[in-house]
């Protein structure tokens, strides 16, 4: 299950001395010094799979959040693509500007599916660019990387969804599926035919039982074994005929 995930702030891009980024790791507001925009590196204490995360805004336009597992400027990763959370004119009144935004659906699926172990947030206020921006809380949510490198089975963004498999996708798994094959042709006695009189008529009891014995056999799915002593096709239609007794009826119900 998804749990809220502790971080350390390694990096903060405009900041104001009385509100540092490093003041998010506890809860409280960060706020940048100029005006314009602003972004902030976060550090897990190890790889997590990213299902949530919650902002309280401070007066920024826009938020985009990236993933990264280096510590490389150019290995980041887009998370929350670029998200609007207040519009011209609300940034103009102010309308909205402290208002807390979930994003959980809105994260990019290929990002979602890999854990990692950075998060960058960045923000911008392009409509009012002399105002100082910032957030006054992020909380990120997520699960630990288990030892198999997936996500754990019943979490929203940890299993792979059946719709995601395409038609080709799931014929590959039917067709992989095992299945009951018969190894063994089904012995041509029990093909009707009357187009010629039987030429050796056979009617005792224990070809009766055997012939009893093989249509129990392919019922079962156990196939017959080929042996050149049976009787040939014609003298099976014909102990079929002529037999004084029926064999025990079978339920195939």
């Amino acid at each position: 299950m998804s749990q809220q995930l502790a971080f350390k702030v390694t990096a903060c891009e405009n900041e104001n001395s009385s509100f540092p980024g490093s003041n998010l790791a506890s809860g409280s507001r960060w706020e940048t010094d100029t005006g314009g925009e602003g972004s902030i590196d976060f550090e897990f204490d190890g790889r997590y799979f990213l299902t949530e995360i919650e902002v309280g805004n401070y007066g920024a336009a826009f938020v985009e959040v990236e993933v990264s597992n280096s510590r490389g400027d150019n290995s980041w990763e887009v998370l929350l693509p670029v998200s609007q959370m207040m519009s011209y004119s609300d940034s103009q009144v102010g309308a909205g500007n402290r208002r807390s935004w979930n994003f959980q659906s809105e994260l990019s699926r290929p990002a979602s599916t890999e854990s990692w172990k950075r998060l960058r947030v960045s923000i911008t206020q392009p409509f009012m660019p002399d105002d100082t921006i910032g957030l006054e809380y992020i909380r990120v949510y997520g699960q630990p990387q288990p030892l198999d490198g997936k996500p754990t089975a019943g979490d929203s963004q940890s299993t792979m969804a059946l719709d995601s498999l395409s038609m080709s996708d799931m014929a590959q798994v039917s067709a992989t599926a095992p299945t009951q094959v018969l190894t063994e042709p089904l012995p041509e006695l029990f093909i009707p035919s009357h187009s010629k009189p039987p030429d050796d008529p056979l009617s005792s009891d224990d070809d009766l039982l055997r012939l009893h014995e093989i249509m129990l056999a392919i019922y079962e799915g156990k196939g017959v074994a080929s042996d050149p002593g049976y009787p040939s096709d014609g003298q099976w239609r014909s102990v079929a005929r002529s037999a004084p007794t029926k064999p025990e009826r079978m339920d195939v119900s």
